[in-house]
């Protein structure tokens, strides 16, 4: 038999499918409600970061655009990673382009717009006087067979007895008259050097090595120069009369990259160079640089205190045909380094650079063990130039031999590859100095042709002296006195003026309670200064501002130190 259906399981089973149609439409809302909320939040969220990020840019300066006003951009597809990536790149290329535009923008302008020409550097207020171009004047060199002069100083007997050597002994010296015989024309050199600030007066001599220059041209046909070594530290500091001076005689300053050869020995216990006590290495050696003057046929080095009182043009010519002429010391030394002639070859100066660079000196043995002979042990002047010299142009030793072959002036075997032969004249005639061999009753201080020592007044009758101390001189006359440099006439922008040297003076009152000052000084000066060098230096270093303070008046202060000064000083001004 069946059984009935109950009416309360019927309305059970309708409650149950009401209640999950209402679960459904229930989940369908509260979905929707919180898709809502969720795109409420996103829009608050936005909108308070874009206002920091609006505050942060208003602090630098930077204006942003809200993503509302934005024009609507495309979506783009890829994680959130890839698409900030590509934002920043599209970011970056828009930013490229945009100055690419300013650029291109900026140079249209520049062509359309010229740009005003840069200002011009203003010319200074003083300049001094342009030195005039050295030139090199040439004359060939001609040597002829000759017939041999009878009457030569050294045939007259006129010299000393045996005052010449050979690097071993002492001997009979070199007939440099016979040997210029025959020779002409050519192009030489008197040779100068000079270590340190040059004072004043400076190259008291010139007008003897002047008179030789003209002797050279009238009799032989011949053109010669006057050069000065010096390094290029002294020479930047010439002064108005130095300068003024090389002006007037044509001087040819020659600047030296060293005064010892390098890597040369020294005294470093003893080594104050330009000090009367301490080695004459550096003023010695910087003559070396004569030996590669090779623009000239022939030179001459002579040390300043040298007068030229006669006819010495032999040296030159002989020096010429390939000899090194130098002569003895007047104190015993068989070398003295204030004069040498001979004809100039690069080889010569390597020679003398590896030698110094390769060698030392000891009171013992003198440089490179080669000695003293024919001293027999250390001589004045030894350990400087005079012993350099000595031993690398008269002895033949094993670091002299090195150093040749070195420079290329001998083959391994010793060969010659430069014919040059190293002799001595007579001192007494083409270098007095003092008496020594030359003190004889019979010597005549009239067969001088060069006059080195000494420089003050004779102290007795035995000695020769300069020219100015002869009754009558060489001319007859007193030698002139040593003329002033003359002024040279400058145009100054509108105005006439003449460059001029003031002598200012020094100002040797130390201790002078009355102004201005012990390191200023108010000089009254003849004419109207225009333009002034603003520095100058003294002799000893010291430095010096120069001011025109009036019509007729400068102001010299010293720079350096708040102190008087001794040496007198100098300054170059355009005066009209």
């Amino acid at each position: 038999m069946r059984a009935k259906k109950k009416p309360n399981q019927e309305g059970s089973a309708l409650r149950q499918m009401l209640v999950l149609v209402l679960v459904l439409l229930g989940g369908f809302f509260v979905g929707a409600w919180y898709q809502s909320q969720l795109t409420l939040f996103a829009d608050v969220g936005a909108a308070q970061l874009f206002g920091n990020m609006q505050a942060d840019d208003a602090r630098s300066g930077f204006r942003a655009v809200h993503p509302a006003a934005a024009p609507h951009a495309p979506e783009v597809p890829g994680t959130a990673p890839e698409r900030e990536e590509l934002e920043e790149r599209e970011a970056q290329e828009a930013e490229e382009a945009q100055e690419a535009q300013e650029a291109q923008e900026a140079q249209k302008i520049q062509a359309t717009d010229p740009q005003p020409p840069p200002p011009a550097p203003l010319a200074p207020a003083w300049a001094p006087a342009p030195a005039p171009a050295w030139k090199l004047r040439r004359s060939p060199l001609k040597i002829v067979p000759a017939p041999e002069p009878a009457h030569t100083a050294l045939k007259l007997g006129v010299g000393c007895r045996h005052c010449c050597n050979d690097g071993l002994v002492n001997g009979p010296c070199f007939d440099v008259e016979t040997c210029a015989a025959g020779v002409s024309g050519g192009t030489y050199a008197f040779v100068y050097a000079h270590v340190g600030n040059p004072g004043w007066p400076w190259l008291t001599f010139l007008d003897s090595l002047t008179a030789q220059i003209r002797l050279l041209e009238q009799s032989y046909g011949a053109t010669a120069d006057i050069v000065v070594l010096m390094p290029p530290e002294n020479a930047r500091e010439l002064g108005c009369k130095q300068r003024r001076l090389m002006e007037r005689y044509k001087i040819r300053v020659v600047e030296v990259p060293w005064t010892i050869p390098p890597g040369s020995w020294y005294p470093a216990a003893y080594w104050w160079p330009g000090k009367a006590d301490g080695w004459c290495g550096p003023q010695d050696l910087m003559r070396l640089h004569a030996l590669g003057l090779t623009d000239y046929d022939a030179v001459v080095f002579y040390d300043q205190d040298v007068e030229l009182q006669k006819d010495m043009t032999a040296i030159l010519r002989c020096a010429a045909k390939g000899h090194f002429l130098s002569a003895s010391g007047g104190v015993g030394e068989p070398f003295n380094v204030g004069f040498f002639a001979l004809r100039p070859d690069q080889r010569l100066l390597r020679a003398a650079e590896f030698f110094g660079g390769n060698v030392s000196f000891s009171v013992e043995s003198g440089w490179g063990n080669c000695a003293f002979l024919p001293s027999g042990s250390k001589f004045v002047g030894a350990e400087c130039g005079q012993g350099f010299f000595h031993t690398l142009f008269y002895k033949d030793c094993k670091e002299v031999r090195k150093a040749l072959v070195a420079a290329g002036l001998r083959d391994e075997d010793g060969k010659a590859r430069l014919p040059l032969t190293a002799a001595m004249v007579d001192r007494c005639i083409w270098n007095y100095q003092n008496d020594g061999d030359c003190g004889n009753p019979k010597f005549n201080c009239s067969v001088i042709r060069v006059h080195h020592k000494p420089t003050h007044k004779p102290e007795n009758d035995r000695l020769c002296g300069k020219l100015k101390h002869h009754k009558g001189g060489w001319t007859g006359e007193k030698s002139a006195p040593f003329p002033e440099p003359e002024p040279i006439k400058m145009q100054k922008g509108s105005s006439s003026c003449e460059n001029k040297c003031l002598d200012v003076g020094n100002n040797c009152v130390c201790n002078s309670p009355q102004p201005p000052p012990h390191h200023i000084k108010n000089v009254t000066v003849s004419g109207h200064p225009v333009h002034c060098q603003e520095e100058v230096k003294s002799p000893s270093g010291d430095r010096f501002g120069v001011r025109i303070s009036g019509r007729a008046q400068l102001t010299i202060t010293r720079l350096d130190a708040a102190s008087c000064w001794c040496d007198d000083v100098t300054v170059e001004c355009c005066v009209a």
